[in-house]
Formats: C-alpha cells, sequence, structure tokens
C-alpha cells in the first residue's frame, strides 16, 4: 500500500475518532443536563407535595363531613317521614272523635224527639243508643290522646336531629 492510502485510512481513523469523542462529550453533557433537571424537577415536586399537604388534609375532611352529611340526611328524612305519619294519625284519630261526637248527638237528638212526640220507653231506648255513643266517644278520645303522645315524641325526636 502506498503511503497516501495509510495516510487515508490514518485520517479516516482520526475522523472516527474525533467523532466518537464529540458524540461521547455529547451525550456526556446531555446525561448531566437531564440528571441536574431530574434534581431540579424532584426538588420542584417535594415542594408542591408538601404545599398540598394541607389541601390534602382538607379534602379527607370534606369527604368525612359527606358522608357524615348524607348519614344525619338520611336520619332526617326517616324522622321526618314518622312525624308526617304520626301528624296524619293524630289528624284521623281527630276525623274519628268528630265522628263519634256527631253520632252521639245524633243519638240524643233523636231521644229528645221521641221524648217531645210522647214516645213510651224512650229513656231505655236513649240508654242502649247513648251508651253506645258515649263508649265511642270516649274510646276516640283515648285514640286522640294516643295520637298526641305519638306525635310529641315524633316532633320531639325530629327537632331533636342536630345539624
Amino acid at each position: 500500500m502506498s503511503q497516501v492510502g495509510i495516510a487515508r485510512r490514518e485520517r479516516r481513523r482520526r475522523r472516527r475518532a474525533t467523532a466518537l469523542l464529540i458524540v461521547t462529550v455529547v451525550a456526556l453533557v446531555v446525561a448531566v443536563g437531564f440528571g441536574s433537571f431530574a434534581i431540579v424537577v424532584r426538588s420542584d415536586t417535594s415542594h408542591i407535595r408538601v404545599r398540598a399537604e394541607p389541601f390534602d388534609r382538607q379534602l379527607r375532611e370534606v369527604a368525612a363531613n359527606a358522608v357524615d352529611s348524607d348519614r344525619r340526611l338520611r336520619v332526617l328524612q326517616s324522622r321526618s317521614r314518622d312525624t308526617t305519619a304520626a301528624l296524619t294519625a293524630l289528624l284521623a284519630a281527630f276525623q274519628a272523635r268528630v265522628d263519634a261526637g256527631n253520632q252521639a248527638v245524633d243519638a240524643a237528638n233523636h231521644a229528645v224527639d221521641q221524648y217531645n212526640t210522647g214516645q213510651a220507653g224512650v229513656a231505655d231506648a236513649f240508654r242502649a243508643v247513648g251508651d253506645t255513643a258515649v263508649a265511642a266517644v270516649v274510646a276516640q278520645t283515648a285514640a286522640v290522646h294516643a295520637a298526641v303522645i305519638n306525635a310529641q315524641t315524633a316532633l320531639a325526636k325530629l327537632s331533636a336531629t342536630r345539624g
């Protein structure tokens, strides 16, 4: 081989070595740059986590309060339904008491009509009908009393529900 061919090979080898050295230096600079960037990002991330911790704590508290609020809402709804049912029963008992009172008045009016027309045995007829009517009034009054107590209990439970 000639001197020229050897010189060319030597130059090519040097160029390759120089290119390899440049690529290695560039790769090293890029690696150091990425390493520095990773350290900065990790530091920033830690700082953000520290700043976010109070918000995370508040979020957990809000979530716990939401669960508690749901439970309290269910209790309030249940007690509200109980109160509504108790008041409905109270109104029905009042209506039944009024109806029993009206029947007693009707029985008394009927007995008075019989007395005014001079029919015999009015006292016996009134006693039988009147005793039944008075017993119905007493029973309905007791039902109203029980319904009032039930409604008062339901209202007290509803009022005791704290929000």
